[in-house]
């Protein structure tokens, strides 16, 4: 099986990839799907978070974090992600929508850890670029970046640090070939 279609046959099953490379269990919260995870702008917005534009070489526009601390991307996210060790050292939006209709999605869940005015977050993110084609916080992606074309980012919270309430709404994801697997 191509290695794409393997990466979907994972993400279907309730699965990502992480920056280990090692498979991390993913579950959706309150009645999403896995092909309903991604924020919208106006679903970003009314979280209370602002949103950085940047135009694409098309002309669309494409939207990314700029604005929002981690009680706000937790709040907003509708996924839970498996805990893992990341390396602390990943600076990009955590949320964006846009992106290259000619390229394939390279999917990354990524660990976000920062510490702002004395409180600590954890949020996890998938990324469907390289870290090659992302860039940095706060920045437009140039012209070698991707095409010069956005991606899709969206937050998950951790299972590191979800309440008990969070827990009652995490569903376990069912693949397409009726597959479980439990935490």
């Amino acid at each position: 099986m191509p290695g794409l279609a393997q990466l979907a046959l994972l993400w279907d099953s309730g699965f990502a990839i992480n920056s280990n490379n090692d498979a991390v269990q993913v579950w959706t919260l309150e009645g999403h799907s896995m092909s309903t995870l991604a924020l919208t702008l106006t679903e970003y917005e009314n979280a209370g978070c602002v949103p950085k534009n940047c135009t694409e070489p098309d002309d669309a526009i494409m939207y990314e974090s700029r604005y929002c601390n981690g009680a706000q991307m937790s709040y907003a996210a509708k996924c839970v992600v498996q805990d893992f060790d990341g390396d602390g050292a990943y600076h990009a939006a955590m949320w964006g929508i846009g992106g290259n209709s000619e390229s394939a999605p390279a999917l990354r869940m990524i660990k976000h850890e920062w510490n702002d005015n004395g409180t600590d977050y954890e949020i996890m993110a998938l990324h469907t670029v390289t870290a090659e084609n992302e860039p940095g916080w706060n920045a437009c992606p140039i012209s070698n970046m991707n095409g010069g074309y956005g991606s899709l980012v969206f937050p998950c919270r951790t299972t590191g640090n979800i309440t008990a309430e969070n827990k009652k709404q995490m569903k376990e994801v069912t693949g397409p070939l009726g597959c479980r697997s439990g935490w």
